[in-house]
């Protein structure tokens, strides 16, 4: 194989995202790509399994028992369009529990070694990116909207080792410098009366609400906000009062 059929054939992130279908047709320009790439084939043959990680049995188990039935929808009608290549999508879901890092590394090594799955496509695991190693080993695609600024970290760090993993949607740090924003909007339109400036945050343990808790501190004062107490506190919590008495 010559130099530039290998660069052709070469899998990055950019090849990824050139041969994606733009997103301003939606799902219609989506539905139109399946149906040209199957040429009216019908979904038959072997499945190709997609995996997902969810934290089932969690805190979050109500939004992930709706990502499933999103994701499985999805496959349905991918699947009612020929499949892939005419072979159908076959999901396969394992619960990352309350999304405690060994959970989620557990769950990925699972559809990867014993599913063996071609993608996967997720919800959020907050377990700090600890998913991305056995991913990048098996080098499949990884969508997630884990919502944290970590994700842009890891892949800048080794883009070619993790061209895989794709979070479609904005890092955790915006929530934290566009509350300040929001709540002055309100204020300065008197759509909001509040009785001072000041702030008081609850911090919740996990580096994702960490990293909100800091940036509101950072970007406050400049919209004319004080933040006169944050503190650390533990989950799940069966008694505010304490907090609350502080506040």
């Amino acid at each position: 194989m010559t130099k530039t059929s290998r660069e052709s054939h070469f899998i990055n992130r950019r090849n990824i995202l050139k041969g994606m279908p733009a997103l301003a047709g939606g799902a219609a320009l989506g539905a139109a790509f399946i149906a040209d790439m199957n040429n009216g084939a019908k979904a038959a043959g072997e499945e190709i399994p997609i995996g997902s990680m969810l934290p089932l049995t969690g805190g979050a188990a109500a939004d992930a028992q709706g990502a499933q039935y999103g994701l499985q929808l999805a496959i349905e009608e991918i699947n009612e369009m020929g499949g892939i290549l005419g072979r159908p999508l076959a999901l396969k879901v394992v619960d990352t529990k309350n999304m405690a890092a060994d959970d989620v590394v557990a769950a990925a090594n699972r559809l990867i070694d014993h599913d063996g799955v071609h993608a996967m496509s997720c919800q959020y695991n907050f377990a700090n990116n600890a998913e991305y190693e056995p991913i990048a080993d098996a080098g499949i695609i990884y969508l997630h909207v884990n919502t944290t600024i970590l994700h842009r970290e890891t892949v800048a760090k080794d883009p070619a080792r993790y061209f895989g993993c794709f979070q479609f949607c904005p890092p955790e740090i915006y929530y934290g410098t566009n509350l300040p924003n929001v709540l002055a909007t309100l204020r300065d339109s008197g759509a909001w009366k509040p009785a001072n400036n000041k702030i008081a945050i609850a911090v919740g343990p996990i580096p994702y609400s960490v990293v909100i808790a800091d940036k509101i501190k950072e970007v406050a004062p400049s919209f004319g906000f004080e933040v006169v107490f944050s503190e650390l506190v533990p989950s799940p919590v069966t008694e505010w009062g304490p907090v609350l008495d502080k506040i």
